[in-house]
């Protein structure tokens, strides 16, 4: 047995197929021998026979092979089929533990298919098979990976894993986690009842994953029937439990950078950031400049770039793809999780902290922001822009926080459906206003301006041109130790890369960017023939949406070329995709199933505990950051309405 493993053996890959490959030649050798001596004397010859078989199938020769030996070799395909026929069909319960004995690991998968081919083994108890495989090493995800083998032995497998809490995780992973790979097939006799219990019994064992547990917590509604508000409600706790555990092991590394925010009374300036030796992040307003526009659009205004609220075109806080990591983006969300990383905790710590600190100060000096809001909305659209009819009634002075959200939150999405009427209709009809729209969505609601923003067309090379231009994992930010970037589109802007000296597996990835003509080679050299467009990729990578009602010149013609090449489609909306997600996830569960869902939390239905005092104030500042938000994306429409 010792010198059986020792022995290399043939082994069948796709890499055979692309190059002259000496396993070519040790593949066709070994048939001669078996057609020479027909005999199989183990379940690896067999299975080294049929990779052997693979070969001839994909009509994989070695050059040296000539047309009539090729020929001959497909001839005797039918003899060594008929010799792995016999052998399979031999093999039952008298032999098959032995015959498995030194199963080499390599034809683990290809025994399953076999074993499935030619109904083996005969008269043997499935649920024994399943044993006999496993205990030889043969993984469990290796047999679900099987559609026909899952089939077949449907009982043996459910009775295997629900043995074992930790195997919930296949279900979960394949059922709840984003993005999953869907490579594994599940037991059609698993039950609803079967997976509840399975996910209790996880949720409650040593050997649960945190980020699983929290995965099970937040499980999307379509999925009540089997995870159940209790099976959720227990994976919380759990995971909260987990969490804590996390932090009081000093040998796990978890970040604890902290974020704060202070008035600073003695620079001259708007805004300042500092990072302290512990990893503090700490916000700094300005306080003469906040005395000095204390009226009631600097105050709007201060929140779009004092508090840094808007970045250019777009909402700052929203989490972008672009900001995750490749680590993160390996990491385990849920199914319908909103994707945020280190980035979005950021900004979402600093603009909450920011907004908090700005309002208290604002009420020290006799402003309220509340009545700021009512004023732009009642007043000031009608005044600027002539938009009559808006009308936004702010919290009562002196309610509660819980009062304060029941308030706030209907009249926030009140004034969404005011500023779509308006839309619509050009004026806001309050008899047509109170007949209702139905359901809302927050990407639903329209612009003032056509045309307002360009998104990638779906199924165009689009996103794959990004990917290679801007992603720091697209292969192409490395030519040599000397020669390197962060990404591809700085490497060709900051560096003179020669086409020669790119190995063939870059060569063969630019094809792209070729094709679409956004690169070029000039003199030898790597070049991007028209840099705006670059430029107008770049803000669609970085934001999710291009802004070419702000584009003019170069930049817009840049955008209308590459909407000319099919790449980029216009769409009529007052948010990005990312903007409205950023809503969406914060106020319900219609997109994203980890959001904490403020809209339906304090409805009138419900009846939130009103001694948790703190938890309402933090939940109000969240829903008024979010009707600032409206407010800033509802005045950017109106002055950029009428600009041709």
């Amino acid at each position: 047995m010792r010198e059986e493993k020792k022995k290399r053996r043939v082994v069948f890959y796709q890499l055979a197929l692309l190059h002259e490959d000496p396993e070519r030649t040790r593949a066709l050798e070994l048939i001669k021998r078996q057609r020479d001596a027909p005999s199989l004397l183990s379940l690896n010859d067999a299975l080294e026979l049929h990779h052997a078989i693979q070969f001839v199938e994909h009509r994989a020769f070695p050059s040296s092979a000539s047309e009539e030996e090729q020929a001959e070799l497909l001839q005797t395909r039918g003899v060594m089929n008929r010799e792995l026929s016999k052998y399979f069909l031999g093999l039952g319960a008298a032999n098959f533990s032995s015959a498995l004995d030194g199963l080499e690991r390599e034809y683990m998968m290809s025994l399953v298919d076999l074993l499935l081919r030619y109904k083996s083994p005969q008269n043997m108890h499935k649920g024994q098979v399943v044993e006999e495989l496993t205990a030889v090493g043969v993984p469990l995800w290796m047999l679900l990976s099987s559609k026909k083998f899952v089939e077949v032995y449907d009982a043996a497998l459910r009775i295997l894993l629900l043995a074992e809490p930790s195997q919930a995780e296949i279900w979960i992973q394949k059922r709840l986690v984003h993005e999953a790979s869907d490579r594994s097939f599940l037991p059609p006799s698993l039950t609803d009842e079967d997976v509840q219990a399975w996910l209790n019994a996880y949720i409650q064992s040593e050997r649960a994953h945190l980020n699983l547990v929290q995965v099970i917590a937040e499980a999307p509604n379509e999925m009540k029937s089997i995870v159940t508000k209790k099976i959720r409600l227990a994976a919380k706790r759990r995971a909260e439990e987990l969490g804590e555990a996390l932090l009081e092991d000093e040998s796990a590394v978890v970040s604890r950078i902290a974020f704060g925010a202070a008035i600073d009374q003695l620079t001259p300036m708007k805004r300042r950031w500092e990072q302290k030796a512990d990893g503090t992040v700490i916000l700094h307003l300005g306080e003469k400049h906040l005395l000095k526009t204390l009226e009631n659009l600097a105050v709007i205004e201060n929140f779009a770039s004092t508090l840094q609220f808007m970045e250019g075109a777009w909402l700052w806080m929203p989490s972008y793809k672009s900001e995750l990591s490749a680590l993160h983006q390996l990491g385990i969300d849920g199914v319908k999780a909103y994707l945020r990383g280190p980035g979005f905790e950021r900004k979402d710590a600093l603009t909450s902290l920011g907004l908090s600190l700005y309002h208290s100060f604002l009420e020290q000096n006799g402003v309220v922001l509340e009545e700021v809001l009512a004023w732009f909305f009642n007043n000031y659209l009608a005044d600027e822009f002539g938009a009559a009819g808006f009308h936004y009634s702010p919290p009562t002075p002196g309610s509660s926080w819980l009062e304060k959200i029941r308030h706030l939150a209907p009249e926030m999405e009140g004034i969404a459906q005011q500023f779509t009427l308006f839309c619509q209709e050009n004026e806001i009809d309050r008899e047509l206003f109170e007949i209702g729209s139905g359901d809302f969505n927050w990407g639903s609601i329209p612009s003032l301006r056509a045309n307002k923003y360009l998104i990638g067309t779906p199924k165009s090379d689009c996103n794959l041109l990004m990917w290679l231009l801007f992603n720091d994992q697209s292969g192409l930010t490395y030519i040599s130790e000397v020669v390197s970037e962060s990404s591809f589109e700085r490497l060709v802007n900051t560096l003179d890369v020669a086409f020669e000296d790119l190995n063939p597996f870059v060569e063969s990835r630019l094809q792209p960017l070729l094709d679409h003509e956004l690169l070029s080679v000039e003199d030898g050299i790597l070049r991007f023939p028209y840099p705006e467009q670059i430029l107008v990729l770049h803000d669609l990578y970085a934001k999710e949406g291009v802004p070419l009602y702000r584009y003019s010149g170069s930049l817009e013609r840049a955008a209308v070329a590459l909407t000319s090449k099919g790449l980029l489609v216009p769409t009529s909306r007052l948010m990005t995709l990312a903007e409205s997600h950023y809503f969406e996830y914060w106020l319900n569960k219609n997109i994203f199933s980890d959001g904490p869902e403020l809209r339906n939390k304090y409805s009138h239905g419900n009846n939130p505990d009103p001694s948790r005092i703190a938890e309402h104030r933090a939940d109000y500042f969240l829903l008024l950051r979010l009707m600032v938000s409206l407010a800033l994306k509802i005045r950017d429409d109106f002055i950029y309405r009428d600009i041709a």
